[in-house]
């Protein structure tokens, strides 16, 4: 004590009173300062006291106020903790009880700071459930101790609150996996609770991290995490999110998650998923960024590791999808709920999976389903499928209204589908036509291993309609045969349409086509708006690069027509070369005489007559081309003239390369 100075002017009364009545003695009667140096103090009893340090004290009648700087904290581990600057008030010096504050600010190291507020009476970060071996950072700490001052001062005597502000915090592990690191984390520690919030980075990812703990008596004594973040599909990789199945692009979330031994019990998830793509790849459907598009669900754990989706709710414009799903351990699907799916205007259905024995059953029930997607899908460049699960699956559909290609509906769609890794392995689909119309289709398997596909329906036009071939045709019967590649080969190896009996109208280039003469008639003139014919061939195979048709043919009364040729799928770029043929019914008549038949028409379904054509360009820009000197030449010259087409067998198999005929030195 370097210096001081004191006045006292007690009066005898007040003194007796302070001693035997426990009586305050009015602060002007006492009068006591003083400088210190050189300090060791207490702060509170069990915790190791600050040495070294120097400040001023203040002794009045009722009070008495105390300030020191400088000084360190030395803990049982030898580390040290910088005291910067602390204060103590007591009041009520004569009172049994004298209520204590003490205020002490610090900086250190994390651990350090750690360690410290750990140790008893106090064991802060026991209670808290933080392992403090982990935790790295930089420390600037506030605590305030409330203490009831008298003899034998227990636990319950002292409330503490402190402040602490964490700079560039790491936490390795933090939970399931997620490390913590760049922090700058503010925490609030009181008798009741903990609070921090702040910036960080999980798994280098930028995040806002909020914790609390309810420290109460009754309290439920859990840790909940709240972590708010907008994430493109790396980042949410990054810290374990793998979703790009389901959702590519930037997603604002924000998770609330309850933590028990430094495991997720259970969360809720927000998220605005109004920037991101959403993509249902088992039904080819996707959902580009679209405003006010929102998701929420609860995760939980369940038996064995797995984890339970409940409440999921996804809303947004013409979008309500609602559901539960249970996925075990590894991630794979154990069963599924959802009694609401509408995706739009033209998807509105119910979906119920479950997993047995590895083997997957669902069951979709609804009003309406647009196939198109999925029908267009099947002409795309990559016969393979978009799910690379091994998993066994069936299906059963109940759908009132399928949607197809060129405004066709398909009523009453009823039936099962099996498939593996995505492929159809075997199916059996029937529904009706708007028109009444039956249609079916079957896939099964032949003993070869590969696929028998097969549609049959009574409206040819609607059918052809319905996949987007071509929509001109009214009418007819369709006969679709094709035999499939097994497993997951969707190339098709060999296939045949058929269709019998038809109508082509308002075609274009049929307009300019003259009708055949009739006997007395100097010209029948063009065919007009429509044309009838009797029989469409088309054989065909498709590979991941090339639609190729064989020898198709077409007869009408009036026209017929020949083609072969291949489209190439990257692009659509064709070259298809054959022959129009007027007045066919006559023309490939002659053809059945023998010898001179054969010889005047060039071969089977040709005729005497014939203009050889070509289209070029691609299947969005076609270019026709004819070339009109083939039509005086007769038909076993007419392939001289031919202008495109070629490499394709009559079955619509690639053409195998011919031969070369050796010559010897003889010849």
């Amino acid at each position: 004590m370097s210096n001081g100075t004191f006045q006292l002017a007690i009066p005898g009364k007040t003194l007796t009173d302070a001693l035997r009545r426990h009586q305050p003695i009015p602060n002007e009667m006492v009068n006591l300062t003083f400088d210190v140096s050189d300090v060791v103090t207490h702060y509170f009893e069990q915790l190791p006291p600050i040495t070294g340090a120097h400040g001023s004290a203040h002794l009045r009648g009722n009070r008495f106020d105390m300030t020191l700087q400088g000084g360190v904290v030395t803990l049982p581990s030898g580390k040290q903790l910088t005291f910067t600057k602390g204060t103590m008030q007591t009041v009520d010096l004569a009172r049994l009880v004298s209520p204590m504050t003490i205020d002490v600010e610090g900086a250190g190291s994390a651990r350090d700071f750690l360690e410290l507020i750990d140790l008893k009476p106090l064991q802060l970060v026991t209670e808290s459930g933080i392992e403090a071996g982990k935790l790295s950072g930089q420390v600037r700490a506030r605590a305030r101790f409330n203490i009831q001052a008298q003899r034998n001062v227990s636990r319950e005597h002292v409330a503490m609150a402190a402040a602490v502000a964490l700079g560039n915090a790491s936490f390795p592990g933090l939970v399931d996996g997620v490390d913590m690191t760049g922090g700058q984390i503010k925490f609030t520690i009181t008798e009741t609770g903990l609070d921090a919030s702040g910036p960080v980075r999980l798994n280098g990812v930028p995040a806002r991290l909020s914790w609390s703990r309810d420290r109460t008596k009754n309290g439920p004594g859990e840790d909940v995490f709240v972590v708010k973040a907008t994430l493109n599909d790396a980042q949410r990789e990054k810290i374990g999110i793998n979703i790009s199945e389901f959702v590519r692009g930037p997603v604002k979330f924000e998770a609330t998650a309850k933590i028990d031994n430094n495991k997720i019990s259970g969360a809720k998830i927000s998220a605005d998923v109004s920037k991101a793509t959403l993509i249902l790849s088992a039904i080819d459907w996707a959902r580009g960024p679209t405003k006010g598009t929102k998701a929420k669900f609860d995760v939980s754990h369940i038996q064995g590791g797995g984890k339970r989706i409940s409440n999921l709710a996804l809303t947004g414009t013409k979008l309500k999808v609602r559901g539960n799903l249970s996925v075990n351990k590894n991630g794979d699907l154990i069963e599924a709920s959802f009694p609401t799916v509408v995706l739009d205007d033209l998807n509105q259905f119910a979906v119920v999976m479950k997993n047995s024995g590895g083997s997957l059953s669902v069951a979709a029930t609804g009003s309406s389903f647009d196939a198109r997607p999925f029908i267009n899908g099947a002409f795309s460049r990559e016969q393979s499928s978009n799910n690379d699960s091994t998993i066994p699956m069936a299906i059963d559909a109940s759908i009132e209204k399928v949607y197809a290609n060129r405004g066709e509906v398909i009523n009453n769609v009823r039936g099962r589908i099996q498939t593996l890794g995505g492929f159809v392995q075997q199916a059996t689909l029937e529904g009706k036509f708007a028109n009444g119309q039956p249609v079916v289709m079957k896939v099964t398997p032949s003993a070869s291993g590969l696929r028998d596909l097969r549609v049959v329906g009574k409206d040819s036009g609607a059918a052809l309609r319905a996949a987007n071939l071509y929509s001109k045709v009214e009418g007819g019967s369709i006969d679709f045969h094709a035999l499939l590649g097994g497993g997951g080969d969707g190339t098709i190896k060999r296939g045949l349409l058929v269709v019998r009996n038809f109508e082509v109208r308002n075609e274009a280039a049929l307009k300019d086509i003259e009708r055949p003469k009739k006997q007395g008639q100097a010209g029948a003139g063009p065919v007009g708006n429509s044309l009838k014919f009797s029989k469409l061939s088309i054989p065909f195979s498709v590979d991941r690069n090339f639609v190729r048709i064989g020898d198709a043919l077409v007869k009408g009364v009036e026209l017929g027509a020949s083609a072969q040729g291949m489209i190439r799928k990257t692009d659509g770029l064709m070259d298809i070369g054959g022959t129009i043929i007027p007045a066919y019914a006559l023309n490939a008549a002659i053809g059945e005489f023998p010898l001179l038949g054969q010889l005047l028409v060039g071969g089977k379904g040709q005729g005497v007559f014939g203009l050889n054509f070509a289209l070029k360009g691609t299947m969005g820009q076609p270019e026709f081309v004819v070339n009109p000197v083939s039509a005086i030449a007769p038909g076993f010259l007419r392939r001289i003239f031919d202008i495109g087409g070629g490499g394709v067998a009559a079955d619509g198999t690639p053409a195998k390369p011919r031969r070369q005929k050796k010559i010897s030195r003889d010849q």
